[in-house]
């Protein structure tokens, strides 16, 4: 058997010990690996994503929507092409939405635009069963 390592003990560490860990804040995030709290990538108001259903949509499904959005809503276009991602979420208020994600300059994920899920029905009912098994 290997005999443990000396480990030299300071009063911080004796601290520690006693106290039985120390404490690492951490933000909180939901269960698609998102922040609880999505934050703008403008600085407007982060999305919050606590207790509700969301789900980021893989890369073939994310273009098609961003597609139909585009038609819908060409101010989209000011967004500088296909963002890096979308997610759909049911807002607090019940309804489903989409919102467009990017990432800020710490290289952290963000989202700069979000829609109604309504408008798309035909994708909103696919995505709906894909990601969440269920319809509209």
């Amino acid at each position: 058997m290997t005999p443990l390592p000396a480990v030299r003990c300071t009063p911080v560490l004796a601290l520690a010990v006693l106290l039985g860990a120390v404490a690492v804040p951490v933000a909180a995030q939901g269960a698609d690996g998102l922040p609880a709290d999505l934050p703008h990538c403008v600085g407007g108001p982060p999305l919050r994503l606590t207790d509700v259903p969301s789900m980021p949509l893989q890369a073939a499904d994310a273009e098609a929507l961003w597609r139909e959005a585009l038609d819908r809503y060409p101010v989209l276009r000011q967004e500088g092409g296909m963002p890096a991602g979308m997610l759909m979420w049911r807002a607090q208020a019940g309804d489903w939405r989409f919102a467009a994600l990017g990432r800020d300059e710490a290289g952290r994920t963000c989202f700069s635009a979000t829609f109604a899920a309504q408008p798309f029905e035909r994708q909103t009912s696919r995505l709906l069963r894909k990601y969440f098994g269920r319809e509209v």
